[in-house]
């Protein structure tokens, strides 16, 4: 933490120094000025003068001719450095232009000087050039100028500098002591919506109509758009007509036989009496007429049987009367309630599907962008419209794990936007680490639904931390950097002389744009607010008012 702090620290000054403050120049500046010019003078006499050398041969003359007299006592030239070889020769051709051009080693009308072994050895004048007496004399004027420059910049020997009798005017603060101070972080993060989604169809289908439009605010339950039931509106309507005859059998069943239904019974019971008595007489006649010879077996045994079938009709007659008496069975009025079910779950099942080729608002919110055109054809799930819950939005913020701490469940932040802040509630911390920013993310809910914001906008999580520490605020001006990342200010003392300069060694508890927390000064001691770098320990100083 302390090296954050000092790289923070650095940073800040370093942008204070690129915005270029004025007044803050180091003395001597004019003079250092002065002296760069007489060097880029001299400097350009003697390129100009370089320019005017002689050939190559000339100056081969005038070594030889040098070399067979002899030095001259009496005729000491100044001379310059020597040059490079490569930096003559290239001097030279230009000197020279009537050489023609430069010519490969292996040619034997010349070759390069350098790789030549005789052009090596040959002599050459150009080793150490020599001033002409126009830059001698040009020289002779700049060194003039240059002794006068300093002669009335610098002071005289033995005279005291004017600035060194006079104590320097400084800005100065008091130290007034804090005894906490309050740290303020922003985090960036993003709104969203509470919910937001692309509502499809469950079913396929053809898309008959579309009943609302971009950006249409809709309440829960409102219809949105439908598919084509046609074939579905058929299929009800029969298995509708189905259902109601189910439905009279179960009722008929459950009312029982009529009444009249119950009399023609018994009627047939009393008419089936009656054929079986009458069959019963023929065959008492027929069994006598037998015993006296009149009549034969045979038709003795045809009137036995026709009195049984009479006695077999009668019994069935009698037990169907017995059944209507009885009323509907039990497993009847079951199979019957059972056949309505079945048909009533199938119109259940054709509702459902009803429904489902009907597209509803889940919430109350506005309609996005519309992805389908009515009559295309849709397959199931494919996106129809964009819905976003009209509620108030979320901002989902990444916070490090270790600023986590004042973020509490339900507590009170403030979210900034293009300007405008905007009341916050923590509503959920979630658990897991995102894997890229390596944050924590933070999801908070805005307290007014109507918000001049929308989805997607970058807002800024502003936290206000406190933190109780003892110490001085100090504008970064006033520190300045010693060695091993200790940080100085210069305080004021009364000297023999007035007030003059005290360094004093500082730590740095926080820092910020414009200024530091730092310990180590006591309450009330005069600090120097600004041009620290211009002061040493001990210096007299004038505080400005």
């Amino acid at each position: 933490m302390r090296a954050a702090l000092h790289a923070d620290l650095r940073g800040h000054r370093a942008r204070r120094r690129s915005l270029g403050r004025p007044g803050l120049a180091g003395r001597g500046q004019p003079r250092g000025a002065l002296l760069l010019a007489l060097v880029e003078l001299l400097r350009g006499v003697h390129h100009r003068d370089q320019r005017r050398l002689p050939s190559r041969g000339h100056g081969h003359r005038r070594a030889a001719a040098g070399a067979a007299q002899g030095p001259k006592p009496h005729a000491r030239r100044l001379r310059l450095a020597p040059l490079d070889r490569r930096t003559r020769l290239r001097g030279q051709r230009r000197a020279n232009p009537r050489r023609g051009p430069r010519r490969g080693p292996g040619d034997p009308a010349g070759g390069d000087p350098v790789s030549d072994p005789a052009a090596l050895a040959a002599p050459d004048s150009t080793k150490r050039q020599t001033l002409t007496p126009r830059s001698l004399a040009l020289g002779v004027l700049c060194l003039g100028g240059l002794a006068g420059a300093l002669f009335l910049v610098l002071p005289a020997e033995g005279q005291e500098p004017a600035a060194a009798s006079r104590a320097t005017p400084v800005e100065v603060l008091l130290a007034e002591p804090v005894s906490a101070y309050v740290t303020t972080r922003a985090y960036t993060g993003r709104l969203r919506p509470t919910r937001a989604e692309d509502l499809a169809f469950v079913l396929a289908g053809e898309l008959r109509e579309v009943l609302v439009s971009e950006g249409q605010v809709v309440a829960e339950g409102e219809l949105l758009a439908r598919l084509d039931r046609r074939r579905l509106d058929a299929r009800r309507a029969r298995l509708e007509a189905a259902h109601r005859a189910a439905e009279a059998r179960l009722a008929e069943l459950r009312a029982g036989p009529r009444r009249e239904t119950i009399a023609a019974a018994r009627a047939r019971v009393a008419a089936a009496d009656a054929q079986l008595a009458l069959a019963k007489v023929k065959e008492t006649r027929r069994h006598e007429l037998h015993e006296a010879g009149v009549v034969t077996r045979e038709e003795l045994d045809e009137f036995r049987h026709l009195r049984e079938a009479r006695v077999a009709e009668r019994d069935a007659l009698a037990r169907a009367l017995d059944e209507l008496l009885a009323g509907t069975r039990k497993e009847q009025l079951a199979a019957g309630e059972a056949s309505v079910a079945e048909l009533a779950a199938q119109l259940a099942e054709l509702s459902v599907e009803a429904e489902q080729r009907e597209l509803r608002a889940p919430y109350a919110g506005t309609v996005g962008a519309v992805g389908a055109e009515e009559g295309a054809i849709l397959q199931a799930g494919q996106p129809v419209l964009r819905f976003v819950e009209r509620a108030p939005l979320e901002a989902w913020v990444g916070v490090p794990p270790t600023q986590i701490a004042p973020l509490a469940l339900g507590s009170e932040q403030l979210l900034l936007c293009e300007g405008q802040r905007m009341p916050a509630t923590v509503s959920a911390l979630l658990p897991e680490l995102d894997p890229v920013t390596r944050t924590r993310t933070v999801v908070l809910r805005l307290r007014d639904a109507d918000a001049p914001v929308v989805p997607e906008q970058v807002i800024r999580l502003v936290v206000r931390e406190r933190h109780e520490a003892a110490g001085v605020w100090l504008p970064l001006s006033a520190l300045s950097e010693g060695e091993r990342e200790v940080w100085t200010c210069f305080v004021l003392e009364e000297g023999q002389e007035g007030p003059q300069t005290r360094r004093s060694l500082v730590q740095v508890l926080a820092v910020e744009p414009e200024r530091a927390l730092v310990s180590g000064l006591e309450g009330g001691e005069r600090v120097v607010a600004s041009g620290a770098h211009r002061l040493v320990a001990g210096q007299r100083v004038e505080p400005l008012p």
